[in-house]
């Protein structure tokens, strides 16, 4: 075929395509909002969900939306001993309950709460009572309004702190702190005030008055340690509770002891300063015992049950001793002491075998009460030619 035959060739088959495209183009309309790449088939996999909407423990179906080469799917954690890559967790990562958040600390129970309305009652009345006493106010009529009034001031005083100062009320454990407290203060008031009583004489007693003040003064002060102590160790119900009992175990054995080892033979009368100042030295010594325990051990409410029944049992089972002085020249007062001894034992032996505490499982140092001391430990030091203690902790 010549090279003249071949264009006129050529250009009869141009000419026929052309005209035949507007009829193609008529059969073929397509969707003008459908876009198909050239080469690839339509996408017809689902969208897959938002990644705000994903959490820990939501089912995602990696074969079915695969994530991008380098990247895990959203709810995922990275395996043990790696580091995430940056950038993850993705935009919208919510963590699942108790991930990489610290719950808060419980709120005080119904129980704990009214212990503290009834002691800020029985505190109100007994500020009344010493405004009175400092004032001479020796009509009933007007006696009677001072007490009315701060013993309701006082429990609303508490009332109020607990609606407004609190996002849910008092965390569990400062209530207990600051009832126990002012009755701890409260005692250590009386029995300075029963001291000095019983160690002077006639006519140089404090009186009713000092009575009121002490008493005043000392659960005032107890109270503000109460609220010192939450935040210094953060104290459970229960160690608030050991720490109110170990005064009045104190105070029994601490009497027992003093009246045990007086020197006046036979005249009970006299034993009275002994018996006060050793009640009073028994307190402080129980207190700080109790309060040192506290930082590493908390004790179970039938575990403070069992110390109550083993003081008594104790003290019970130590009577026998008295049998012995029967018929004997001896002081029958030096019995008390045994009877300071059992009642030692049954509270330690209680405490050794009561049942133990189990923790309930949250974080103390939660947002809304931070926790910026930690004790972590007290123990023996040993320094040069002596003896010594130290702690540790963690101080913000």
């Amino acid at each position: 075929m010549s090279l003249g035959s071949r264009a006129w060739l050529s250009s009869a088959l141009a000419l026929g395509l052309l005209a035949a495209a507007p009829e193609a183009a008529a059969d073929v309309s397509p969707d003008p909002l459908e876009e198909v790449a050239v080469g690839l088939p339509p996408l017809d996999t689902p969208e897959p969900p938002e990644l705000d909407t994903l959490s820990v423990g939501t089912p995602y179906d990696v074969a079915q939306y695969p994530p991008p080469p380098g990247t895990r799917p959203p709810g995922t954690l990275p395996p043990p001993g790696t580091r995430p890559a940056p950038g993850y967790p993705p935009p919208g990562y919510a963590p699942g309950p108790g991930f990489g958040v610290q719950r808060r600390r419980p709120v005080s129970s119904g129980l704990e709460i009214g212990f503290l309305y009834t002691t800020a009652a029985v505190y109100g009345i007994g500020t009344g009572i010493w405004v009175n006493e400092e004032a001479k106010v020796r009509e009933p009529g007007v006696y009677v309004i001072a007490p009315a009034a701060f013993g309701a001031a006082m429990p609303l005083t508490v009332f109020l702190v607990d609606r407004f100062a609190y996002t849910k009320g008092m965390p569990e454990g400062l209530p207990s702190a600051i009832a126990s407290g002012a009755i701890i203060g409260a005692a250590g008031g009386v029995g300075i005030a029963a001291y000095q009583w019983a160690s002077v004489s006639t006519g140089k007693e404090w009186g009713w008055i000092g009575v009121a003040r002490a008493e005043f003064v000392g659960a005032t002060v107890g109270a503000g340690a109460g609220v010192g102590l939450y935040y210094l160790i953060k104290p459970r119900p229960e160690h608030n509770m050991l720490l109110m009992s170990s005064v009045l175990w104190g105070a029994g054995i601490g009497a027992a002891f003093g009246g045990g080892a007086s020197k006046s033979f036979g005249n009970w009368s006299e034993t009275n300063d002994a018996v006060s100042l050793g009640s009073n030295i028994g307190m402080g010594v129980a207190l700080a015992g109790a309060v040192t325990a506290s930082v590493f051990w908390t004790p179970s409410w039938e575990g403070l049950g069992w110390m109550y029944a083993g003081f008594g049992l104790g003290t019970v089972a130590s009577l026998p001793i008295y049998f012995a002085y029967i018929g004997s020249d001896r002081d029958p007062r030096r019995g008390l002491i045994a009877q300071g001894i059992g009642a030692m034992a049954g509270i330690g032996l209680a405490a050794a075998l009561a049942p133990r505490y189990r923790y309930p499982g949250y974080a103390e140092n939660d947002t809304d009460d931070p926790d910026w001391i930690k004790v972590r430990g007290v123990g023996l030091m040993p320094v040069e030619q002596g003896l010594g203690a130290q702690m540790t902790g963690e101080l913000w």
